[in-house]
């Protein structure tokens, strides 16, 4: 395969993939599956934390997409029980500001996924 096919594929696989991410629903109901999708995404392990917040703990993890804006919050509870959406961006919230963002702090519920019992959730920001 010459390097010019080889390019061209790669390049119609990266703009699928961003128009396919880019085509989400413009509401803000959160999408809900059964296991969350991360599978590209960055994880990045430095921000890996277990923080307690409000009497309860909380599991974090943070990913983001190379070259694009979007930082996204993964939150669970480490007793397993369900959440709120708005608990989550609360707690998410509070785990990010000291971590990820450079700028201003603006959320993108756009973003946000939650598994199908809602014990998981993926909380979407700009930053």
């Amino acid at each position: 395969m010459s390097h010019k096919v080889f390019l061209g594929f790669a390049l119609a696989s990266c703009l699928l993939s961003i128009s396919c991410f880019a085509s989400g629903s413009s509401t803000t109901e959160s999408a809900q599956v059964a296991e969350l999708n991360t599978s590209d995404m960055m994880l990045i392990e430095k921000n890996k934390a277990m923080l307690n917040i409000d009497g309860v703990d909380y599991n974090f993890d943070s990913y983001i997409k190379l070259f694009q804006q979007p930082y996204y919050v993964s939150v669970s509870r480490v007793d397993g029980k369900p959440m709120t959406r708005e608990v989550a961006t609360k707690v998410a919230t509070e785990y990010i500001k000291p971590r990820g963002c450079t700028g201003i702090l603006e959320r993108d519920a756009n973003l946000d996924q939650s598994n199908a019992d809602n014990s998981k959730w993926i909380i979407g920001f700009l930053c």
